[in-house]
């Protein structure tokens, strides 16, 4: 592979796995989106179980930090992977 190619190649690497970054992260967004409206509903519905609800409420900021971060370190190390694996830099 000659030295254009390599970087061409290295540049669609860093895109595409930015991309897949920004996606997994969008999902984990609608994830949190869905969880809070749902508990939203049943704090509405039941108020009654608001102490229970708050108990099973898991999907708070530190829950979702940790989950960012292993999407991020998931790609960043995948991608370091497969350009140790290609050659390439």
């Amino acid at each position: 592979m000659n030295k254009d190619q390599n970087e061409a190649l290295c540049f669609q690497l860093q895109r595409n796995f930015a991309v897949l970054s920004r996606n997994l992260l969008s999902i984990l967004e609608t994830l949190k989106f869905n969880h809070q409206t749902n508990f939203d509903k049943l704090y509405d519905n039941l108020p009654e179980c608001g102490g229970i609800i708050d108990m099973a409420n898991y999907f708070d900021n530190d829950y979702y930090e940790r989950y960012r971060k292993l999407i991020l370190d998931a790609t960043n190390s995948t991608k370091r992977d497969l350009e140790s694996n290609l050659s390439i830099k």
